[in-house]
C-alpha cells in the first residue's frame, strides 16, 4: 500500500500547487473580504456532514477506524454557520432565494462534489473506503491550511469575535495526517487484509485520483468566486 499512500502525497502537493491556492496565499487588501468566497462552498460543507455520517461510515465490526474519523469531522458545519455570520456573510433574503444561489449553475461543483464522493463510497468496499477517506483527508487539509492562512492574517477587533471553521479545522486536517492511523488502516490495522495484486493496486490509484480530481473541480469554481469578490 505505499504506492497508494506515494500517490496521494503526490496529488497533495499538485492540489497544492493549484491556482486557486496560489491565490489565497498571495497578500489581500482585504482578507474578510477574500473569505467571501466560502459561502460558495456551502453546499459541500453543509453536505459534508452526511458524507460522514451516511456514506464513509461503515457499520460492520471491522470499521472502527472509518467511523472515529467520520464522527470526528461531522461536527464542523455549526462553525461553518457561526463564521458565516462573524464574516458578513449571513444575509438576510427569501428562502426561495437561498435556494436559487445554492442550486445556480454558479455553484454546480460544489453541489457535485457530495454527491461524486457519496457514489464512490457506497460503491467501495472497506479498504477501497480507507483509500477514499485518505484523499479526502489530504485534500482538506490543503483546503483548511489555506483558509486559516487568510484567517490569520485578520485582526480579532473587525470581527468581534474568533473564527472556528475556517481558523480551526486544520488543525483536526493535521491530526488526522500525524496520528498515523491511516497508514495503520491501508496496512492492515483495520483487520483489512494488505492488497498486493496489480489491478487492486491499479484500482486504489485510480480512486485517488478521481477524488481530487472532483476537489479540483471545486476549486477551480471557488477561484473564480474568489478572484471576482476580491477584484
Amino acid at each position: 500500500m505505499q504506492t497508494v499512500l506515494d500517490h496521494i502525497e503526490e496529488r497533495r502537493e499538485t492540489f497544492r500547487q493549484a491556482p486557486f491556492f496560489q491565490f489565497l496565499h498571495s497578500p489581500q487588501d482585504d482578507p474578510v473580504r477574500t473569505l467571501g468566497f466560502v459561502k460558495h462552498a456551502a453546499y459541500f460543507i453543509m453536505a459534508f456532514a452526511d458524507l460522514n455520517h451516511y456514506a464513509l461510515r461503515s457499520l460492520g465490526p471491522n470499521d472502527r477506524w472509518q467511523a472515529r474519523q467520520a464522527v470526528e469531522d461531522t461536527h464542523h458545519w455549526p462553525w461553518f454557520l457561526d463564521d458565516l455570520a462573524a464574516l458578513g456573510l449571513d444575509d438576510i433574503q427569501p428562502f426561495s432565494e437561498t435556494l436559487r444561489f445554492l442550486w445556480s449553475e454558479d455553484n454546480r461543483a460544489a453541489r457535485l462534489l457530495p454527491y461524486r464522493l457519496w457514489s464512490m463510497a457506497e460503491r467501495a468496499d472497506p479498504l477501497e473506503r480507507v483509500v477514499i477517506i485518505e484523499a479526502i483527508e489530504a485534500a482538506g487539509e490543503v483546503f483548511c491550511r489555506a483558509m486559516a492562512g487568510i484567517a490569520d492574517r485578520i485582526p480579532p477587533v473587525p470581527l468581534g469575535q474568533k473564527l472556528h471553521y475556517v481558523a480551526e479545522t486544520r488543525h483536526f486536517a493535521v491530526e488526522h495526517d500525524a496520528d498515523g492511523s491511516h497508514e495503520e488502516a491501508l496496512h492492515g490495522g483495520n483487520d483489512v487484509t494488505l492488497e498486493v495484486d496489480p489491478a487492486l493496486r491499479a484500482r486504489h490509484l485510480a480512486l485517488v485520483s478521481e477524488v481530487f480530481d472532483h476537489f479540483t473541480a471545486l476549486i477551480d469554481e471557488l477561484h473564480v468566486h474568489a478572484r471576482r469578490i476580491a477584484a
